[in-house]
């Protein structure tokens, strides 16, 4: 059985096998990001302790953390979840809600 890929189908370049194509599509498709409200920051130190404890989540790709806003956008795949990045970041001595 032959599998024709196409750029149609998403892909970011011609010429991946279809295995390398099959995983790059199913980790778009499950992919999610979630803003999230952090209270208790207040240094370079607590940015570092929430980009750690975040990371430290299964299935968290991406962190990026915001001083100013208090805020942090963390991009995820299953088995992880917003409730549970959340609980993450409360465990560590934050407060945290769930903005989208």
């Amino acid at each position: 059985m032959r599998l024709k890929l196409t750029r149609k189908a998403g892909l970011p370049q011609a010429g991946l096998s279809a295995r390398s194509a099959l995983k790059i599509i199913m980790t778009q498709s499950v992919s999610s990001t979630v803003l999230l409200s952090v209270d208790g920051m207040g240094c370079g130190s607590c940015v570092a302790k929430i980009e750690k404890t975040a990371k430290a989540v299964e299935g968290v790709s991406t962190v990026s953390v915001d001083l100013a806003k208090k805020q942090a956008s963390i991009g995820f795949s299953a088995p992880a979840d917003a409730a549970a990045i959340a609980k993450a970041i409360d465990a560590a001595g934050y407060e945290t809600k769930i903005l989208g």
